[in-house]
């Protein structure tokens, strides 16, 4: 008896005009939450707005912005969306993108690497580390926390609070969470939001506080 090998090409050729054809990888959706109040440091009259390409969209706002910076972590290249969680008439989340120690609040276009405001705004980012901008307009109600998402090949999570020339003796600060039933009340230093992780990733109620690390 003759015997024939496929190889793993032509077996995925044949699966493929048999109607068999592998998945498209899904996106993953990555939730973060940042801190800014009314005590965070002024950015001066500046915003971040869309690019409409992934990159970097900065103008002058005649109103100031309050800011916070953050160590946020890539794991894989890609064109991520972005999508303001807390996006609300008082709350109007934007965030900027730049490499790892290098924002300067005093030229904030320099280095920046993307930007985004609205829902569904794309955000060119590469594997790494890079110093993560959260801006809310300071005629808005700030804090404790606000959230955004991040959704493509890999995954985002966020390190410690980032000095900057306008924020140089910054606390690491670190944010926590859990997830809760609609009714149940957050206590002691916890505050109540919503956030996308919780129920596998369909979303729900957790509460939520910010912790400083002086070490």
């Amino acid at each position: 008896m003759r015997k024939f090998s496929i190889s793993a090409l032509s077996l995925a050729t044949l699966l493929t005009l048999g109607g068999v054809a592998a998945a498209p990888a899904q996106a993953a959706t990555s939730a973060l939450t940042v801190g800014v109040t009314n005590s965070s440091p002024i950015l001066g009259n500046y915003y971040f707005g869309d690019s409409g390409s992934g990159g970097c969209g900065i103008s002058g706002s005649g109103s100031q912005l309050r800011y916070q910076t953050y160590q946020i972590n890539i794991t894989a290249a890609d064109l991520y969306t972005f999508n303001d969680l807390t996006d609300s008439p008082d709350v109007d989340l934007e965030i900027g993108v730049y490499p790892l120690g290098a924002f300067n609040p005093a030229s904030p276009s320099t280095g920046c690497i993307s930007t985004a405001d609205d829902p569904g705004a794309s955000m060119n980012l590469g594997a790494g580390s890079y110093t993560l901008v959260a801006l809310v307009f300071s005629g808005h109600v700030h804090g404790p926390v606000q959230s955004f998402s991040l959704s493509g090949s890999g995954s985002a999570y966020l390190g410690a609070a980032v000095a900057d020339a306008g924020n140089a003796s910054a606390i690491p600060s670190w944010m926590q969470a859990y997830a809760r039933h609609s009714a149940e009340a957050c206590k002691g230093s916890w505050g109540a939001s919503w956030q996308q992780w919780p129920n596998g990733g369909q979303g729900g109620w957790v509460c939520t506080r910010t912790i400083a690390s002086l070490a």
